[in-house]
């Protein structure tokens, strides 16, 4: 059976699109995903779409009770359009399959690949442990990959590069926190896009290796980028508005004026 990786990328352009989309637009780009899901065959796509979609309708409903309602209807709307659409298919027959043998092929493999570095890495040298074997290393000693982000940190580049990654969590966990907790509402609106941009790394990383496919991690640093110079633009009025303009915000921070004497 054949799965396509590359299904991965729109999912990666999501939050990208959410920073414009209205909610209408972003659930009707959920169920663009979820279709590709199904093509693709992939359960962790599954995953990230369900997830996706409940942190979109807890926070566009702001936690009013009705307006839960309302987007859980819409919820349920998309994955029974789905299901509709894709009945008998033969895709969507496979990928039920594929869900219900999750327990017996643990993973794809991926829990057999992950204690196995583990054991590897317990009889390395002290070196080895700290900084790895190196990139793509496990590919060329075991002919296939960890297809896990926290082993093959750990057997690239030792518990040195897994800390590192460890704190890129931490620092993108208080990102979100920091965007909920703004006073500033223009600031307040990234928090659904920086939000299933998390939990898209999130998931992905217990199922693949994000930052080894460049078609991935190169959506990441991009969106990382555009909402870092939107959010620097609305807390210190920067005059330069070219990505204002082109997601669509407004900046509402005086500008500082300077007086010049000849």
């Amino acid at each position: 059976m054949i799965q396509h990786h590359y299904y991965y990328f729109p999912l990666m352009c999501l939050p990208l699109l959410f920073l414009k989309a209205k909610p209408v637009m972003k659930y009707l780009l959920i169920l663009i995903v979820v279709l590709c899901t199904v093509f693709a065959f992939k359960r962790a796509g599954i995953f990230v779409s369900a997830a996706i979609l409940m942190v979109n309708i807890i926070i566009d409903a702001r936690f009013k009770f009705k307006r839960l309602i309302v987007y859980s209807l819409i919820c349920v709307g998309i994955f029974a359009t789905t299901y509709s659409l894709m009945e008998n298919n033969e895709n969507l027959l496979r990928l039920e399959q594929r869900m219900n043998n999750i327990s017996e092929d643990k993973g794809s493999g991926r829990l057999t690949n992950l204690k196995g570095v583990f054991a590897e890495m317990e009889r390395a040298s002290i070196e080895t442990q700290l900084i790895g074997n190196g990139f793509m290393s496990f590919m060329a000693k075991h002919r296939r990959m960890v297809d896990n982000e926290i082993g093959s940190m750990l057997y690239y580049f030792g518990w040195v590069g897994l800390a590192i990654y460890g704190i890129m969590h931490v620092i993108l966990l208080k990102r979100i926190l920091f965007i909920a907790k703004h006073p500033n509402p223009e600031i307040r609106r990234f928090l659904s896009s920086y939000t299933s941009f998390y939990v898209v790394v999130a998931i992905y990383t217990m199922a693949g290796e994000f930052f080894t496919y460049h078609y991935l991690f190169c959506m990441f640093f991009i969106y990382a980028g555009t909402v870092e110079g939107l959010i620097s633009n609305k807390l210190y009025g920067f005059t330069n508005n070219l990505l204002n303009n082109l997601y669509g915000f407004t900046n509402n921070l005086p500008i500082k004026q300077t007086n010049r004497t000849a």
